[in-house]
């Protein structure tokens, strides 16, 4: 077996080497090669040294650029080292106007490239004149005062928050009635199974009977009672009547306007289980109600973080607006302030909805009551009460500007041709009159004197009769309080007006001779 193995493993051959001369393999102890006969060296055979490569030629040498050093950043606290602005183009006082008029034509064109290269609407800079074409007036003047402008400006959300019973509603529906005659749709969403009486909305609607019916058969009244029953009855309900609206040439691009009332009752995902069979099949299984302590409000802020980016779209592609109607709630402090020390209700806008809600609204109001109206005789009843309205956000002006108005639920004298409204900005303008001495209004035992008006010793409804038929003195009044919208107080127009030329307005000597400098608030 070991000479069969022997056989079987091949023999390892001795390392050779190159042939000096020939560079076949050589044996390493062998002294010639047997290939060429040349004698081998004895030592081991060096590796012939390799030729070095021929050099390469040099490209030319680029020119050096100059680099500049960056410069070592400018501190605040060292003021020797900043440096003034310096600006190309210097113009002087007389050359202002040429050259802004210049660069606002260059701004023009350039939105106009933008708006057709992304077909997004450009910027308009409104002109009191545009600024009534395009709001949606308000026909009060305490109201506008607020709302810093002539109107509101569509679309845009809004909030009304107030406590319980204090007329909110109303407020509404006497707001639905100055829409429907400027040719604006409404859609009234019912969210809490307390629909007012009919009677009641035709008063708030109009003091002629009959048009106070055609009004309320306008409205479109629907009912909601989940978060999101009432948003597809929203998306449904205005692109409907849109497509209505636009029908008609007369009303064709007016706004539409979605009221809420109270968003806050409505009932979550969450609460609709087992509560609300809205949005289920037929044959669908009814699942088992949740307890009343087991919902919980976060959902309403989650939904209306959800609403928030959708909605803005949504008003702007159907030109809508919604008002969000919600009742407050207690504020609770459990840091310093007591549970029981809740803030007057103007400064108080808690409710439902979290912080998304209130983001999402460009006008937010909140409503306090002031006191009773009461009969000044016999029983001296109470019959209506006063009510101060503030608006706590305004995208579009200041905030914290209050205006009042009075609200009367009894004594109404109507007759077949009339029916005394519900609502009335009248009583409480003519006190806001007296009090900031517009027109040197004043008043002794609730009869208001204002000899501007042609006004002596009347009453406030009477008063503010007047001062609506009178424009002037509303344009004048809007001007010195600095209502977006009004023209420049006349003042200032014949100051700018040439010397040479006498402008002549109506009753503007008597309105400066006894109307004082009004300061605004």
């Amino acid at each position: 077996m070991s000479d069969q193995k022997e056989k079987d493993t091949p023999k390892r051959s001795a390392p050779s080497r190159p042939c000096v001369e020939c560079s076949e393999p050589v044996h390493p102890r062998a002294k010639t090669c047997k290939a060429c006969g040349a004698e081998q060296p004895s030592g081991p055979v060096k590796a012939k040294k390799k030729a070095p490569p021929a050099p390469k030629k040099k490209a030319a040498a680029k020119k050096k650029v100059a680099v500049k050093k960056k410069e070592e950043t400018v501190r605040l606290d060292d003021p020797d080292k900043m440096k003034p602005l310096v600006f190309k183009k210097r113009f002087q006082d007389k050359d202002k106007k040429k050259v802004l008029n210049k660069m606002t034509v260059n701004v023009r064109k350039s939105v106009d490239v933008i708006s057709e290269r992304s077909k997004k609407r450009p910027v308009k800079l409104l002109t009191p004149a545009m600024l009534r074409r395009t709001l949606v007036p308000s026909p009060h003047i305490y109201h506008q005062h607020i709302l810093d402008s002539v109107g509101w400006r569509v679309p845009a959300a809004s909030e009304i928050i107030s406590p319980e019973g204090i007329g909110s509603t109303t407020w509404v529906w006497d707001f639905i009635g100055q829409l429907a005659d400027l040719g604006c749709y409404s859609i009234y969403v019912e969210c809490e199974g307390k629909m007012i009486a009919d009677r009641r909305m035709k008063r708030l609607l109009d003091r002629d009977p009959k048009i106070a019916v055609l009004k309320l058969n306008s409205v479109v009244v629907s009912e909601a009672r989940t978060l999101n029953q009432f948003d597809e009855v929203v998306r449904q309900t205005v692109k409907d009547l849109r497509k209505r609206c636009d029908s008609d040439p007369e009303t064709k691009g007016n706004p539409i306007f979605v009221f809420g009332d109270p968003w806050g009752a409505l009932m979550s995902q969450g609460e609709a289980k087992g509560n609300s069979d809205w949005g289920l099949g037929p044959t669908a299984k009814k699942e088992t109600a949740k307890e009343t302590t087991a919902g919980s409000n976060f959902e309403h802020a989650k939904h209306a973080s959800g609403m928030a980016r959708w909605l803005p779209s949504f008003m702007e592609d159907y030109n809508c607006s919604i008002f969000f109607i919600n009742k407050q709630n207690d504020k609770v402090d459990f840091n310093a302030m007591p549970t029981y020390m809740t803030p007057s209700p103007l400064k108080n806008d808690t409710r439902i909805g979290g912080h998304a809600l209130k983001r999402l609204c460009a006008y937010r109001m909140t409503m306090q009551k002031l006191g009773d109206v009461r009969e000044k005789s016999g029983l001296k009843r109470t019959y209506g009460y006063h009510v101060r309205m503030m608006m706590v956000k305004n995208s579009y002006g200041p905030r914290d500007r209050t205006s009042e108005f009075s609200i009367f639920f009894d004594n109404h004298q109507d007759t077949e041709d009339y029916q005394a409204p519900g609502l009335t900005y009248a009583d409480r303008t003519a006190a806001w009159f007296v009090a900031r001495k517009f027109l040197g209004t004043t008043v002794e035992k609730d009869l208001y004197t204002c000899d501007a008006l042609g006004c002596v010793a009347v009453p406030a409804e009477e008063l503010y009769t007047a001062f609506l038929d009178h424009p002037e003195h509303m344009e004048f009044i809007g001007s010195q309080l600095g209502i977006e919208g009004y023209e420049k107080p006349f003042a200032a127009r014949k100051a700018e007006a040439p010397d040479d030329v006498e402008e002549v307005t109506p009753v503007a000597d008597a309105i400066e001779a006894e109307a004082p400098l009004l300061v605004p608030e």
